[in-house]
């Protein structure tokens, strides 16, 4: 569907630098909390949920569920490959894109990096394959939670990021669309849990969240 839709290869140009430039956010959210005021409850509370992130939905669950996607189905599924026509469409883009000057579709490099790693059976830095849920779109949705906390504008802005990287997790070939429902939905509740562990013990340590100090403060007739 999303071939149908965006049919031109400068299109899956695009996408492939946007899925791959998820780094970039993601080391930058841990940049702006290690810098945050002490008493920062979103910082806090990004930091916390970044963690549970990891821990529940890239380990735990990747673990309950392991998954390849479909770049890998014909390499773990015995029978013929449903995604045969999608890695054939994919490679003849790429290799339409670098014939004119084009960096072409680094997706393709990666997983075939990806399973060789795998089946050397080495340990290699990133070279993990699990497929669900897809933490691509887990922190994309975690940017845009922790962006809507700070303001509508750059929230828009997020969200709008982490559809980026859902239609991309499916149309380079990394996720089913599953894998993203379910990363979008953990993330959330995730992030719904962490607020309500930053305020029980942000209230228990006695500092009240700014909104509620004003609100005391109007109450009183004083200033905050």
């Amino acid at each position: 569907m999303t071939h149908a839709l965006l049919r031109s290869p400068l299109w899956s140009q695009a996408i492939d630098l946007a899925y791959h430039a998820w780094f970039a956010p993601m080391t930058l959210g841990m940049v702006l909390c290690a810098f945050a005021p002490r008493d920062s409850a979103l910082a806090t509370r990004y930091m916390l949920a970044f963690v549970l992130v990891w821990i529940v939905e890239g380990s735990l669950t990747a673990y309950w569920l392991p998954a390849a996607g479909p770049c890998f189905y014909d390499a773990v599924q015995p029978g013929p490959d449903r995604f045969a026509a999608l890695h054939d469409h994919l490679r003849a883009q790429s290799d339409w894109l670098r014939a004119t000057g084009f960096p072409g579709l680094s997706a393709l490099d990666y997983q075939r990096e990806l399973f060789r790693a795998f089946t050397t059976r080495h340990l290699t830095f990133g070279a993990g394959i699990s497929a669900m849920p897809s933490l691509h779109n887990a922190m994309a949705v975690l940017f845009a939670c922790a962006a809507f906390h700070h303001g509508r504008r750059i929230g828009y802005l997020f969200a709008a990021y982490a559809v980026v990287i859902a239609v991309g997790s499916v149309h380079l070939g990394w996720h089913y669309a599953m894998d993203g429902i379910v990363a979008a939905a953990m993330t959330m509740a995730i992030w719904k849990l962490t607020g309500v562990i930053v305020h029980a013990t942000r209230t228990a340590a006695g500092v009240a969240p700014a909104r509620e100090a004003q609100g005391v403060a109007a109450r009183m007739g004083t200033n905050p």
